[in-house]
């Protein structure tokens, strides 16, 4: 039950409800979960789900969310470095309109995936036993070098070339 004050100016009662403790991000999350193509709620969503109707907890959603999509975009990455044209051709394929990281920013942050993580790759170990590898050929140098393995196209900083013994 509320509690009555008066206005001091004024001969009317104010009643007092009684304060809900706010609602926490997991709470709201729980309500509207974050997927890759979800829409975030719309105000009267929210508020209607007896959230605040300011916009912290939706544009941490939606934060959440970009970086959802951004580590999706990388991961389609692992082993060669994405192109602004690929990344924008996920991106269409997705459908995705609004809150998405820009191509430029995908190229720009990919890194090649860990050795450890290589190591485990079923497409390098079927090359390391059959021993063909793309990229790559046998040279003989026809002196005393004799014969060496040389690059047939441009290879990224970190990239698995071959298997040399």
């Amino acid at each position: 039950m509320g509690l009555h004050k008066k206005f001091p100016d004024h001969n009317k009662m104010l009643v007092d409800s009684p304060l809900e403790p706010p609602k926490s991000f997991e709470e709201f999350i729980s309500v509207f979960p974050i997927a890759l193509n979800g829409q975030p709620p719309t105000k009267i969503q929210r508020t209607d789900a007896g959230f605040n109707a300011d916009r912290c907890f939706y544009d941490k959603w939606r934060a959440t969310q970009f970086s959802k999509r951004e580590r999706y975009m990388l991961s389609k990455f692992y082993r060669h470095p994405p192109t602004v044209s690929k990344v924008t051709k996920l991106i269409q394929r997705e459908g995705w309109t609004a809150n998405y990281p820009q191509p430029e920013d995908i190229v720009g942050k990919w890194k090649p995936a860990p050795k450890c993580q290589l190591k485990e790759d079923p497409r390098i170990l079927k090359r390391v036993v059959d021993q063909k590898w793309s990229g790559i050929a046998i040279k003989d140098f026809e002196d005393k070098r004799g014969q060496g393995v040389v690059a047939t196209r441009r290879f990224v900083r970190g990239s698995v070339i071959c298997d040399y013994h």
